[in-house]
């Protein structure tokens, strides 16, 4: 769990929550995050790990990413209330995937997650429980991640990553020995070369 400046932040309400809830078994070992960015504008996050897949003999590097849903906060009355302000994206500039677009916007295809998790896009709600309202981000933000991840989009019948491979992944290996020195070396586990 990150949290950006948090000894200044102590008496933040949604500050606290998200930490508890990123640090409960249910998230353990999961790289979750929450940053404030300014006043009442955050920033939680969710790192996806590099992948070395191999197609044909050759072994190409999947960069990591970080991704990232803003939200927003407001006090109403004595109800705090958030806004989901985007669905989640991927932070790094000029990050290459087929399912990437500019900016760095995911097509989700056939997943609704307004529908799937139960809340709505740019529209307010009353933070009335908001360990269900961390857990709903962290699922939206698992939903990112599984779209970045080829294993999981094959076995759905997805997309097929490796027909335009080469146009986002470059070949760093020619043989699994090789891979897995590279992927040694840039700390990527070799349960990630697939």
């Amino acid at each position: 769990m990150a949290i950006s400046d948090s000894s200044k932040f102590t008496d933040d309400f949604l500050l606290a929550t998200f930490l508890e809830v990123y640090n409960a078994e249910r998230w353990r070992g999961i790289p979750l995050g929450l940053i404030r960015e300014t006043g009442d504008l955050y920033m939680s996050t969710l790192f996806v790990p590099a992948l070395i897949l191999e197609m044909k003999g050759n072994y190409y590097e999947q960069k990591g990413a970080t991704l990232g849903v803003q939200l927003r906060v407001r006090k109403e009355g004595n109800e705090q209330q958030i806004k989901v302000m985007e669905l989640p994206r991927v932070l790094n500039e000029g990050y290459l995937h087929p399912l990437v677009w500019k900016g760095g916007l995911i097509s989700y295809g056939s997943y609704n997650l307004e529908k799937d998790l139960g809340l709505r896009i740019n529209e307010w709600f009353n933070n009335d429980r908001p360990k269900r309202t961390a857990d709903m981000i962290a699922n939206m933000l698992l939903r990112g991640k599984m779209v970045l991840e080829p294993c999981r989009m094959l076995m759905e019948g997805r997309y097929n990553p490796y027909r335009d491979i080469g146009n986002y992944c470059p070949v760093i290996a020619h043989g699994r020995g090789e891979a897995e020195a590279f992927a040694l070396k840039n700390g990527i586990g070799l349960e990630r070369i697939i």
